[in-house]
């Protein structure tokens, strides 16, 4: 279905947005007797089962039949194994972090009225409110629309509809999983490490010994701090670069290189070209050349 989207290719080869976070929805029709089992999930997933039903199992929340028209939460680090035993239709938002202040506190809130641990998470149904979000969400999904921008407004929509028509005791059902976990040993160092600029400093800012510090990060970002930081750097100045008024003099300053010469030799190491080389292949409306990150 992508006879509505225009400019389909400028689309597609977009640098003009980047993002620390990671949330991005998916929409999925199945067939009957799919299988699909997944370890140690990366991140959270909230999914939305339109229609269909499955048999799943979380090591979290025990075997649990999935009806159409419900939503369940598999959270992160969860092992999941999952029956479609139906023709299906199902869209899944994958996130790492809840940006919004105000949905951090609601989902802290959800541990007061969570039930005991005896009773385990349950699905939550797809309200009116939610399935006519889903239908629009699901239609540019379908037309390949895959912004970054896009999803992380759609997240924030999809929260504030939770927040508007669900009772409390529902999202605590759902949320459980999620409630009274604190975000923000992530939330600090993405809102952070730009600031800080190194990671003795970063450390320091969060009040932790740098051992400390450095296992508690490659636990939960899955990459030592300093790998991490260059990496973030990288996306930034691409992005930067990506604005036709933006000069090399700009970025330089912006990023705290010392001079061209050092700025050159960092583009090197990251990108394998030169400032000029990977501004060239933007002008020529290619997506940016970046080094295999195993090299």
């Amino acid at each position: 279905m992508l006879n509505d989207l225009l400019y389909l290719e400028e689309h597609l080869s977009c640098n003009h947005y980047v993002s620390d976070y990671r949330c991005h929805f998916r929409y999925h029709e199945t067939g009957r007797d799919v299988r699909v089992e997944q370890k140690r999930l990366e991140y959270n997933q909230l999914v939305f089962l339109s229609a269909g039903q499955a048999r799943v199992v979380c090591n979290e929340s025990g075997e649990r039949v999935f009806h159409g028209g419900e939503i369940a939460l598999l959270p992160r680090h969860a092992d999941v194994s999952a029956h479609i035993r139906h023709r299906s239709r199902l869209t899944v938002c994958t996130f790492d972090l809840v940006k919004n202040p105000c949905d951090k506190l609601f989902l802290e809130s959800c541990e007061a009225l969570s039930p005991s641990e005896e009773h385990p998470p349950a699905p939550v149904p797809i309200r009116p409110h939610m399935a006519r979000f889903l239908d629009q969400l699901g239609y540019y999904l379908r037309n390949g629309i895959n912004c970054e921008h896009l999803h992380e407004i759609k997240q924030k929509e999809m929260f504030l509809i939770f927040k508007w028509f669900y009772p409390k005791e529902e999202l605590a059902r759902l949320f459980r999983p999620m409630a009274g976990k604190s975000t923000g040993f992530k939330a600090r160092i993405l809102e952070n490490y730009e600031k800080a600029g190194n990671v003795d400093a970063l450390a320091r800012q969060l009040g932790m010994s740098r051992s400390n510090f450095d296992v508690r990060f490659k636990e939960e970002f899955g990459l030592p701090p300093g790998q991490w930081m260059l990496k973030q750097k990288a996306a930034h100045i691409l992005h930067a670069m990506a604005f036709p008024d933006t000069t090399f003099g700009d970025v330089i300053d912006r990023f705290g290189f010392s001079s061209p010469s050092q700025f050159t030799r960092f583009c090197r190491r990251q990108f394998g070209r030169t400032p000029t080389e990977i501004l060239t292949g933007m002008r020529a409306e290619k997506p940016p050349f970046m080094k295999n990150e195993n090299k």
